[in-house]
């Protein structure tokens, strides 16, 4: 079985190049990592690994690809791959121009992809890959592939419930929590 694929898509050459440097650098040995400037590349790709049943983890898309925006792309993706965790690429300091942050803001809340990404600015870029590693665990957690995470299953006001949830967040231990009569917690 071959590695999750870890995907970037930016039309800007130069910021591309940046970007492929901090994931080859830190995440190719456990991702199979792939950088395009191409959207159609890229949904060729997602369609293959789809068809093909292979794990998506990441997906990264520049906030502005040619005539398509970053945020239809990353939506895209999760009709494909609905467990793959997707961000969109922010330059520094554009989370604070005022189009960008309703870009953000409506995006998350329609689901269209889970966080912003600010692109990495220089080599090491310990704040870019401390959003990547976020979001790769967010997925591992997800994929329930995050080893040592405990899955509590209780009803919502259910005292012993809340004291192993307590317990387990004061050690700083993983955990979940899911109702009884929940899909996920029968």
């Amino acid at each position: 079985m071959s590695d999750p694929l870890m995907l970037a898509i930016d039309e800007d050459a130069d910021a591309l190049s940046v970007l492929e440097g901090e994931l080859q650098d830190r995440y190719a040995r456990h991702y199979r990592v792939v950088c395009l400037r191409s959207v159609s590349d890229a949904r060729t790709l997602l369609e293959s690994d789809a068809a093909e049943g292979r794990e998506v983890a990441l997906v990264l898309a520049a906030e502005l690809l040619g005539e398509t925006a970053g945020s239809d792309v990353l939506d895209e993706v999760h009709r494909l791959h609905p467990h793959a965790m997707r961000g969109l690429l922010i330059g520094w300091g554009d989370w604070g121009d005022k189009a960008t942050g309703r870009t953000i803001f409506d995006g998350v809340a329609q689901g269209r992809f889970d966080y912003f990404v600010v692109r990495p600015s220089q080599s090491p870029d310990e704040l870019f890959h401390q959003t990547i590693s976020g979001l790769l665990l967010d997925w591992a957690e997800s994929q329930r592939a995050a080893p040592y995470t405990i899955h509590v299953v209780g009803e919502t006001w259910s005292g012993r419930a809340y004291e192993l949830r307590e317990a387990l967040q004061a050690c700083a231990v993983d955990h979940t929590f899911c109702l009884a009569d929940s899909s996920e917690g029968r």
